[in-house]
């Protein structure tokens, strides 16, 4: 593995298990509860 191998995969690693982001990005976070959330906010508009 040369260097830019090894920078390339500390990076993967490290967005993938600490959440690292480049301070140029913009991060969207998706829950996995949004289904629920859009039935508990419909059943409380009625």
């Amino acid at each position: 593995m040369n260097f830019c191998q090894a920078k390339s995969y500390i990076e993967k690693r490290a967005r993938r298990e600490l959440g690292f982001i480049k301070s140029d990005e913009i991060v969207f976070y998706m829950e996995n509860g949004l289904e629920k959330n859009n039935k508990i906010k419909s059943n409380g508009d009625s």
